[in-house]
Parts: structure tokens; sequence; C-alpha cells
């Protein structure tokens, strides 16, 4: 007996490996998904400015990356006795304004540097409400904690968010690149769950009209997946809005299964075991079985890093006192 329905994927004919690029954006499942692909040694970059909501802001973010437009000191605001920017997440602020306008460049210049060298972006889209901030009239990406007075709220249509992409899809450096979308499985519940549907559909049809103007852009149904076959309150966090440990595990599993090739995947198992280790705190780290132990996984992580010389494994070789490969 099936009780339950499977959403049907078939494998893509795009494949990604450890040799291609990736940069991830958008809401706070982009960073859970990306950490897992970093987590196997896929060479991505997730958030560089930090999670990113909604399309408007993912395309104002790329649009920094592309130029690499780094942060004037006139664009901070100075609020709550802290230095903060409505394109960076509040992880950035600060009470030094020029440590944060230097933290900032930094990352505008690792967005720069990931957008330029990415085969493929991953866009996870989580909302189509946005706040514009009142005294510039621009829609920001973060609203800090300032007053609500200061911004007001939209849901942007299906036709502007197509719009919006447009702008980008059509020229170089994205209509070379892969670029697959998600529809966050996050619940936004604060104006009740009918417009949470409703906003999730604006995000879907305005995917379904980019695929059609755009071959490169294809979607993985994370949302669908969460539900249909997810859709047991068992597989959400105890706040019945995020999906737990265990559901992402799963999206992870047809993500992985959908795009990354079998010689690839079977990488992972190796890789895990590398990274329990490296996690392993023992009780007596100066014992002959401690030194047996990491003589044993360094050896182990050489001889991988030496099988597949594409897999950046400096850190864990430097770990083992193995020294850069």
């Amino acid at each position: 007996m099936k009780l339950y329905t499977t959403v049907d994927i078939p494998a893509s004919p795009y494949r990604i490996t450890h040799e291609k690029q990736g940069l991830w954006l958008g809401s706070c499942f982009a960073d859970r998904m990306g950490n897992l692909m970093s987590g196997v040694k896929f060479p991505v970059t997730v958030n560089p400015f930090g999670v990113l909501y909604n399309p408007a802001s993912i395309v104002r973010s790329l649009l920094r990356m592309e130029h690499g437009t780094r942060p004037k000191p006139e664009e901070l605001l100075f609020d709550g006795g802290m230095f903060c920017s409505l394109d960076f997440h509040s992880s950035f602020s600060g009470i030094e304004r020029e440590d944060v306008l230097r933290r900032m460049s930094d990352a505008v210049i690792r967005g720069h540097r990931a957008l330029m060298s990415a085969d493929y972006l991953v866009l996870t889209l989580g909302t189509p409400v946005v706040y514009r901030y009142l005294p510039t009239g621009e829609i920001v990406c973060n609203c800090h904690k300032i007053s609500a007075r200061q911004f007001t709220r939209e849901r942007l249509t299906a036709g502007e968010i197509v719009a919006l992409f447009a702008t980008l899809f059509g020229r170089e450096p994205y209509c070379r690149k892969r670029i697959l979308f998600t529809v966050s499985p996050v619940r936004h519940i604060r104006d009740g769950m009918a417009d949470n549907f409703l906003n999730k559909a604006v995000l879907r049809v305005a995917i379904a009209e980019l695929m059609r103007m755009y071959p490169f852009v294809d979607y993985f149904p994370v949302y669908e997946i969460m539900n249909d076959e997810l859709r047991d309150y068992r597989f959400y966090e105890v706040d019945m809005l995020h999906p737990s440990a265990q559901a992402v595990q799963y999206i992870w599993q047809r993500f992985t299964e959908t795009y990354i090739p079998d010689e690839t995947r079977k990488i992972f198992s190796e890789l895990e075991r590398i990274a329990a280790a490296v996690r392993h705190r023992p009780l007596h780290p100066d014992s002959a079985t401690y030194r047996k132990f990491r003589k044993t996984v360094g050896e182990r992580v050489r001889k991988v890093s030496e099988k597949y010389p594409f897999l950046d494994l400096t850190e864990e070789l430097r770990f083992f006192d193995l020294g850069s490969k």
C-alpha cells in the first residue's frame, strides 16, 4: 500500500560535478542546501550578503555582485547604535563604520568572483512580498529593526518578477549559466495561511514563465516535495514553519538524484566519514590512541585527495598535520 504521492522528477540533462562552480542565493533554505553542497566539497558560494527572501532583493544583490559595487559611507544607516546597510544582512552591522564597510566590501568582492566564475546559479525564492524604504523609494534586502513607519509593504506580481529577472537573463554573464530556481518550503504566515499559498503561487507562475522564455532556466520542486511527499507535521520544526533536519536531508537526496551523477555521489560517503573525523573531539587529545586515530584518518584523507585531485581537502590535510596538497 502506497501512503503518499511521489513528486516525479526526471533526471536533469544538466549535471553538477565537483569541477563546476556554483552560487546559491535566496532564503534560509538556500543556506541549508548550499551548506550541504559545501559539506561534500562542491565549490559553492552561499548568500555572500546574507539571506535574501524576495526576487527584487536577489536581483539587486546580483547586480551589485556583477558590477562589484562596494558600499559607500553614505549608504550606511545608523540605527540602535549600529551602522547597517539595507542591502546586507544584520550580521554585517557593527559599531565601527570603517569595519562595517570593510566587511561589506569583502563580501562584494567575494560575490563578484563567485558570480563571474559560476557555472550555475541556484535561486531560492521565499516570498513576493517586498519592503520599500520611504526615504529612497527603493526595495530593500533587509529592514533590520528600523521603524516600520519607514517602509511600505507590497506584493510583486508574477509579471513584475519576470521583468526583474529578464533584465539579467537576456545578457552576459547570466545567459551562459544554468539558472536553477526553487521555491522555499518555509511557510510565511504573517498574513495567514491563505496568503502564504497565494504568495507561493505567484512565485511559481513567474518561474514557469521564465522557463518558457529562457532554455537555460530550470526548476526543482522543493516546495512540492514538502507539501506532498512530506506533508505530515513531523517533517517540520517545532515552529511548524521550517522543514526539519530529516526533511532537508530527504530533499537533499532528491536533489542529488536529479542533478548529481552517480559516480560523483559515490564520493559522498568517504567525505562524510572524513568530516565526522574532523568534528570528533576526544576526551584525551594527547593520548596514544588519539594520535594513532589522527594518523590513520590523515592517511585516508591523503589517499582520497590523490584519488580525486579535483577535491579541495587542504583544510582536512592541515587538520591532520599533513600539510597542503
